[in-house]
């Protein structure tokens, strides 16, 4: 969904001998329009579109875990949602996720299709999510709970050792999650 959905062609071609050893997750709502902007979209008929032409640049026939990429403030959740859920209905999607989402949110969801994951940064600059009920909620419903970024997305100066990993295509280490939450798994990169 970044980029020119350059991502999801590279991630089909490199799975597509071993899609079953896979989990495969990936998202829709973060619209690309035709001048070059996005915009935020959770209309129930772009869930679908963006759905098959996921599946298209995959060239899967499922997707296992289906994020909303960000709430749409201009559709209701159980619209979003409930077009979601008749995609699992459909055995398109196996399980459902939502990134960026305040807990009120994640129960509006929820109470439409269960929720499997839940993605939000967390790192050690970025930990309100430990006070703003977001991981209360995981927690509470059995949600699992996916951390990006947990190396942080802030510049730490002249460093040259992401310079070094960048040559050797390496991804820079991971520090240990904030706190020990047993269901986060961090999203890699």
């Amino acid at each position: 969904m970044y980029g020119p959905f350059t991502n999801e062609r590279l991630i089909g071609h490199a799975i597509a001998s071993r899609r079953d050893e896979v989990v495969l997750a990936t998202k829709f709502g973060n619209e690309r329009l035709p001048d070059g902007t996005r915009r935020i979209n959770g209309r129930p008929e772009y869930v679908r579109t963006e759905r098959e032409e996921s599946l298209t640049r995959l060239g899967v026939e499922h997707i296992d875990l289906y994020y909303q990429h960000r709430v749409d403030p201009d559709v209701p959740m159980e619209e979003t949602w409930g077009a979601m859920g008749e995609l699992v209905t459909a055995g398109l999607v196996t399980h459902l996720g939502i990134s960026e989402a305040a807990p009120a949110t994640i129960r509006r969801a929820y109470a439409t299709h269960p929720v499997t994951a839940v993605q939000t940064e967390w790192s050690l600059w970025t930990r309100d999510l430990e006070e703003n009920g977001v991981l209360a909620t995981t927690r509470e419903l059995g949600i699992g709970f996916v951390p990006y970024s947990p190396g942080t997305r802030v510049p730490l100066g002249d460093d040259p050792q992401p310079r070094r990993l960048c040559r050797r295509r390496l991804p820079p280490p991971q520090p240990p999650l904030p706190g020990r939450e047993p269901a986060a798994e961090p999203a890699p990169g």
